[in-house]
């Protein structure tokens, strides 16, 4: 809701092409990096040049050996933190089961609300559209929403609902 308010201010409006932005310093780095062909920022290595300082920093690590972001399971090392979140993924291997259906997933937290909702024999709260059952009443009204169209979030600023 907060981010669909924004469009109702010109507070933070690009004048190249209108987007609106929930800061000043957001909208002058989007107006820096869309809008101009400025590139200040040149890597003293390979010439290439960027439009923010964030943007180079990131990229000199690429030309460097050092490796700071180290896996805990294994020996690989990395250059940037979202280069070992990637990695990461490379371990979880370890998937859960569903019994019942033999469904698969990463976590037991994923498998257990999986077993709630679809496996589960309580389902009492049943659809007066279509007959399908719900395990709790708010996973029914949330779906009776399909049928009916209601979208109780609304804007007041604008008619807009969700």
């Amino acid at each position: 809701m907060k981010l669909h308010l924004i469009q109702h201010t010109d507070k933070h409006r690009c004048i190249h092409c209108s987007n609106r932005f929930n800061s000043k310093a957001s909208l002058a780095q989007h107006i820096i990096t869309v809008h101009t062909d400025i590139r200040n920022h040149v890597c003293c290595t390979c010439g290439k040049k960027f439009s923010s300082k964030t943007a180079l920093r990131v990229h000199m690590k690429s030309h460097s050996n050092e490796r700071l972001y180290k896996c805990k399971l294994c020996s690989y090392a990395g250059r940037t933190a979202s280069a070992l979140y990637i990695h990461m993924s490379t371990h979880s291997n370890y998937t859960c089961i569903c019994e019942v259906c033999s469904k698969t997933f990463k976590s037991t937290r994923n498998l257990n609300d999986h077993l709630r909702r679809v496996h589960n024999q309580s389902k009492k709260h049943e659809c007066n559209y279509c007959g399908k059952k719900f395990v709790d009443k708010y996973m029914l009204s949330v779906h009776i929403r399909c049928h009916t169209g209601v979208r109780p979030y609304k804007c007041n600023l604008c008619e807009k609902a969700f």
